[in-house]
């Protein structure tokens, strides 16, 4: 064989070893080019997946990119977490210890390492993304933290992690993660009772402009519910904005029509049974109609949000059986939202708190431990 043919053939041994070594699937885990998600896939029946991709992040969501163009949508409301191949401005191996904490479970470890990149990161001038990512991580961990604690304790931690997220809130308002610091951030200013405040926060969710359509209306219909919650009295001022969702022509069927349907019937149930034999006999019908539109409603949300509406009217009436077993068909059959079986649990423990006897005293003592793992 001539020398000039060994030697092509030599080089094209070469590079056919190089194209084995850098095929598709190593190219795609090339550091930085790549971020690994961790997601719902509504494909397979909302099984959680985790998978590499060349990425591009909104308000909209995360859209996977595949050629330079978008191959599919991941919702905001779908995405569980991001770890990013190379956030800018903090050192990777410091990355993986905090990563590699994580998948321990240790709540306080994984804190500490979060907080000590959020430090690291703000004394190297990191770009707003990966402070943010940081900061996400350290606000869901001191959450965890405080979802583990009961009374005081709670309030403390719960109030500590709620400003950390109340901080990160304003960098987020355009990206994914804007959607789950918010209904964070208002879950746990419901639980502290700051309903007002968590209206204005599901407010400014709500009127997000990218948002997709679907999680726009849900938090809508969860700013009408916090309203509600922090003063029946405002029960004109919320019909109104449910009468302006009924109206939108976006509105999809389904789901949320039977939450809207659910609360235009909370609106129609007096604060108090009043004193009159009228206005008792009113209350009750209100209360009946509200029960008929719970049974009819298919979305198991809806009949969990309408199930704790009906307890507040029964514990407002001072029926407290009644009141408990609408909370336990929350907290038992339609327990598929955290945040109503949360509400439920701590009603829950009110109830039997109320009660002398030993049986429920055992009741409430139940709940209790109950809580921390229902968050």
């Amino acid at each position: 064989m001539p020398r000039r043919w060994a030697s092509r053939l030599l080089l094209l041994s070469g590079l056919f070893v190089i194209a084995l070594a850098v095929s598709p699937k190593s190219l795609a885990q090339q550091p930085g080019s790549v971020d690994k998600v961790t997601f719902r896939d509504r494909t397979q029946d909302g099984k959680i997946v985790t998978d590499t991709f060349e990425i591009k992040e909104s308000s909209k969501g995360v859209e996977i990119i595949v050629g330079g163009k978008t191959k599919s949508m991941i919702s905001p409301a779908d995405i569980v977490k991001i770890d990013y191949g190379s956030p800018a401005g903090i050192n990777k191996a410091d990355q993986l210890k905090a990563m590699a904490m994580e998948d321990t479970k240790n709540a306080v470890e994984s804190l500490r390492e979060y907080s000590d990149l959020v430090k690291k990161a703000t004394a190297a001038n990191a770009p707003e993304k990966t402070r943010r990512f940081l900061l996400i991580r350290e606000a869901q961990w001191m959450t965890k933290i405080a979802d583990t604690k009961m009374g005081e304790d709670f309030k403390t931690e719960a109030s500590k992690a709620l400003e950390k997220w109340l901080t990160v809130k304003g960098m987020s308002k355009k990206s994914w993660e804007i959607w789950p610091v918010a209904r964070t951030a208002a879950r746990l200013q419901i639980e502290l009772g700051k309903y007002t405040e968590a209206a204005a926060t599901l407010q400014e969710l709500g009127n997000v402009a990218d948002l997709p359509k679907e999680l726009q209306f849900e938090a809508k219909l969860a700013e009408a519910a916090a309203t509600l919650r922090a003063d029946r009295k405002q029960g004109l001022t919320v019909e109104g904005a449910l009468d302006a969702i009924e109206k939108d022509k976006d509105l999809p069927t389904g789901p949320l029509q039977d939450r809207l349907k659910v609360l235009k019937a909370v609106i129609k149930v007096p604060a108090t049974s009043g004193d009159t034999a009228e206005q008792k006999e009113a209350a009750g019908v209100a209360i009946t109609k509200l029960r008929d539109v719970i049974e009819a409603a298919k979305d198991p949300v809806a009949k969990a949000v309408g199930y704790n509406f009906l307890g507040d009217s029964h514990m407002a009436y001072n029926q407290f059986r009644d009141a408990q077993w609408a909370y336990l068909w929350v907290d038992t059959v339609f327990n598929q939202d955290v945040d109503e079986r949360v509400i439920a649990c701590r009603k829950l423990i009110d109830i039997f708190d109320l009660g002398s006897d030993e049986a429920s005293k055992e009741r409430a003592i139940q709940f209790k431990e109950r809580l921390p793992k229902v968050r």
